[in-house]
């Protein structure tokens, strides 16, 4: 177990990703290919909002059935993210979430689930985490 408060500040200060493997190229991760579905329909849902497409482009992902569908409407590596309302300020722009990436690879596509870490994105999020244990813990406490 790598703990990342033990990384050195230069690697904190850069940046630094988890990714997690759903599909890479033939070899489908058993751990977690049970989420391959619901992450192309979730790269469907969300391409046509963060990317300008054509209206064919639109159609194409609308129909698209796996990585290799989705990878030539792009047509490059890219990646789509989830948002996350923020509980500090629902009105203000969404928390960039977790990132699901579609790469080409020699064998086919790798399909993967990747989180950024920056240290700006760690005190955002930081944020939000306290005001969600301080909600939580004053739901318990009935008030």
């Amino acid at each position: 177990v790598w703990w990342i408060d033990m990384l050195c500040e230069e690697t904190f200060v850069d940046g630094y990703g988890a990714s997690t493997p759903v599909l890479m190229g033939e070899s489908q991760v058993v751990r977690y290919y049970q989420y391959h579905d619901r992450m192309i329909r979730l790269i469907r849902e969300l391409l046509p909002e963060q990317v300008s497409l054509t209206g064919a482009d639109k159609q194409a992902c609308f129909e698209a059935k796996n990585c290799a569908d989705l990878y030539q409407i792009i047509q490059k590596d890219f990646y789509v993210h989830t948002n996350c309302t923020r509980l500090s300020n629902p009105n203000n722009q969404p928390l960039e979430g977790t990132r699901l990436t579609i790469q080409q690879c020699s064998n086919g596509y790798v399909l993967s689930i990747r989180t950024p870490g920056t240290p700006e994105r760690w005190k955002m999020f930081d944020v939000e985490m306290e005001l969600a244990w301080q909600n939580l813990a004053q739901t318990i406490q009935g008030g």
